[in-house]
């Protein structure tokens, strides 16, 4: 159900901005959203019975989270970890700008989210310039999730026989122009987040931990 509001959204916001799409083109493709978000919403009556589940059994986990195995103390207690998910995410930034695909956008933009969960942990070792940090992760990772839902989107248009060859054809040109104006974005932002080798940012961020202690 998410999802389907998801791309009535996604594609509501591409035709608010200046897509160039025929009038009848941006109606035969709302209505196509609409009526897969009203089937969707009417085969899941059971969500709310599935979420409560969820829910208890989640309270049911939280007391032993306290007993969960932590090795080490201090910033070496996540220091590797932080290293390692960062050299993922430039590892995946690379990748997704050597192939292009759609999937490797989407692989990259959850290890922006792994790092952007990392520095939230570490918000009070200097305060100003980790939140600056953050708001970019989090810039980086609107963009590359707005690239996603943008391929996810063109993907349900092509499969649908519903729609006339002329519709999609529009529909392609004008999605695939705008996943390359973001993919443009999201690059000159993560030239700027993956800059540091991994070794450099793990023993920049140790010594803001040690000051910060001390």
């Amino acid at each position: 159900i998410r999802d389907a509001e998801a791309m009535l959204e996604t594609f509501q916001h591409l035709a608010s901005t200046d897509s160039g799409l025929d009038a009848s083109v941006l109606a035969a493709a709302q209505d196509f959203l609409g009526r897969r978000k009203e089937q969707l919403t009417a085969e899941g009556d059971s969500v709310g019975e599935q979420v409560h589940a969820v829910c208890a059994l989640l309270t049911e986990a939280l007391p032993r989270i306290p007993a969960w195995p932590l090795a080490g103390g201090g910033f070496s207690m996540i220091g590797s970890g932080l290293e390692r998910v960062y050299r993922q995410g430039a590892r995946s930034f690379h990748r997704a700008y050597e192939t292009g695909a759609p999937a490797d956008f989407h692989e990259w933009r959850k290890r922006v989210k792994d790092h952007w969960y990392h520095l939230r942990l570490l918000s009070d070792i200097w305060p100003g310039v980790m939140r600056g940090h953050r708001r970019s992760l989090r810039d980086l990772s609107e963009l590359v999730g707005d690239h996603h839902n943008l391929a996810v989107l063109w993907e349900l248009f092509a499969a649908a026989p519903e729609l006339p060859p002329r519709l999609k054809t529009e529909l392609d040109g004008c999605i695939h122009a705008r996943m390359q104006a973001l993919e443009k974005l999201a690059q000159r932002v993560g030239a700027l987040v993956y800059a540091e080798t991994p070794g450099a940012l793990r023993r920049r961020l140790k010594r803001y931990w040690q000051s910060w202690r001390k």
